[in-house]
Formats: C-alpha cells, sequence, structure tokens
C-alpha cells in the first residue's frame, strides 16, 4: 500500500511580504546596566619577581573584587583585567620593591 499526499494551492503559496511604514517605531536602545561587561583583556607579566599578594590587592583596588582574573603558570602571571596595569603599578607589585621616603 502506497501513500500519497496532494499538495493544496494553499501551502504552495507564501505569505504576503510586510508592509513598511515611513513611520517606523523608534528604534530599542538597550538600557546601560543590562548590556554586558566590556570582554577583559590578557595581559601577561613575566621574567619578573612578583609578589602576589600585592598584585592581586592593587587589582582589588583597581577594579573591584570579581571583576580580574589572576593565573599563574610557567613564570607568568596571566591577568584577565579590564584596563592594562601600567609599568609603575607593576613595580609596585615587585618582590623587593620599596617607596623612598619622602625628601626633605
Amino acid at each position: 500500500m502506497v501513500f500519497t499526499f496532494k499538495k493544496t494551492s494553499k501551502q504552495t503559496e507564501l505569505p504576503p511580504p510586510p508592509r513598511y511604514t515611513a513611520h517606523a517605531s523608534r528604534p530599542i536602545i538597550p538600557e546601560p546596566h543590562l548590556l554586558a561587561p566590556p570582554p577583559n583583556q590578557l595581559q601577561i607579566i613575566e621574567n619578573r619577581y612578583v609578589d602576589d599578594e600585592k598584585l592581586s590587592q592593587i587589582c582589588i583596588k583597581l577594579f573591584g573584587l570579581g571583576n580580574y582574573d589572576i593565573r599563574y603558570k610557567s613564570k607568568k602571571f596571566y591577568l584577565s583585567v579590564p584596563v592594562f596595569l601600567d609599568q609603575e603599578t607593576i613595580d609596585q607589585c615587585d618582590r623587593y620593591y620599596q617607596e623612598l621616603p619622602p625628601s626633605a
């Protein structure tokens, strides 16, 4: 027994395209607090004696808790941060860094 199906003329017709008007509604702009945060950039610190506690304290102070990620692998620190740390900030994280007393 073989079944055959007949297509009706209504199934083969496509619906008409929608009509566009010049009076379109205002475009939807998402609220700033609903937007995804910008992607973090990867900064690599290598060939330095870095104190990981100082580095984490500086990242907490600059970016806030949970807005950064620090990983250590193969004698390199991998920082996932919103903005790169400048050289002066990285120097403060050195293991042997000491602030000089103010000169008189």
